[in-house]
């Protein structure tokens, strides 16, 4: 990958990557538990679904609009991490400009709201 082309000591690369994903595996581990003792058995398969509902999961009528909040927050990550997960990919295409990438990014964000529907379903 062009992250190991670009390391300045290639030896301990097999290392930080390791280090990276336990660090990851534990982040999300401790996030399934704590959510899963915070909401029982009525925990949702998406994060976002949990959003905005008591430990019962009824809605609470003064926060429909933290649901949207943070959908909009995840849809940020996605389009921050995108261009860099995408790289390689962009570079095998050839497409360098940033108007290729602009359009990368604007077909993703059309797919994703055409495909909403579908992707809760696949999600849950």
């Amino acid at each position: 990958p062009s992250i190991y082309a670009a390391s300045k000591e290639k030896d301990k690369f097999p290392l930080a990557v390791l280090g990276g994903f336990a660090i990851a595996a534990v982040y999300y581990a401790s996030c399934a538990v704590v959510g899963y003792l915070v909401y029982g058995s009525d925990v949702r398969p998406s994060f976002v679904s949990n959003v905005g509902k008591s430990l019962s999961g009824h809605v609470f009528k003064q926060e429909l609009l933290l649901p949207w909040i943070a959908a909009f927050g995840l849809l940020l990550k996605l389009q921050a991490t995108l261009p860099i997960l995408m790289t390689p990919v962009l570079m095998a295409l050839g497409w360098s400009r940033p108007r290729e990438r602009v359009f990368l990014v604007a077909v993703t964000c059309l797919a994703a709201a055409l495909l909403r529907q579908y992707l809760d379903s696949v999600m849950a």
